[in-house]
């Protein structure tokens, strides 16, 4: 009976991960149908280069402080060690940082972008239904000088 079981389970396993190897495509040709693709950073020309003069200003500012604060070892190889090793730990921390920051400024940028073309499609739509009537503030002032220059 035991090993009915085992293989009842071992079946439920594969199915388990075939169902979700389903769901993980679907999700893939969804984002493909909608033509989008994951955002990446390297191939973003403003965040790649600022990812990569942050790691190279905080690689050599963590060298050169490091390398200043172990000055008091009184050896030279004990010293570039300490600086060698502190400014690899700079450069990793200001990475991960910078990309974190990176990955936020891009999804902004991109709602902006798409929340102006909504606009843009927007006001589109409204002139079009509207015919040419000029914009809101321009109607305003005609209609109170047809009054007689009052405003309610």
């Amino acid at each position: 009976m035991s090993s009915d079981k085992n293989k009842k389970d071992k079946k439920d396993k594969k199915e388990g991960k075939a169902e979700a190897a389903d769901a993980t495509q679907v999700q893939a040709s969804a984002s493909e149908a909608q033509g989008g693709h994951p955002i990446k950073i390297s191939e973003h020309p403003k965040a790649s280069r600022f990812v990569r003069q942050a790691r190279e200003a905080a690689g050599l500012g963590g060298f050169l402080i490091g390398g200043w604060m172990s000055l008091s070892t009184h050896t030279l190889a004990a010293t570039l060690l300490r600086a060698i090793v502190a400014g690899f730990a700079c450069q990793i921390v200001v990475w991960a940082v910078a990309v974190l920051l990176c990955r936020h400024l891009i999804i902004a940028e991109l709602r902006s972008r798409e929340h102006a073309l909504m606009q843009a499609a927007a006001a589109k739509m409204e002139a079009a239904g509207r015919g040419a009537l000029p914009p809101a503030g321009q109607r305003a002032g005609a209609a109170a000088a047809g009054r007689g220059g009052r405003r309610p």
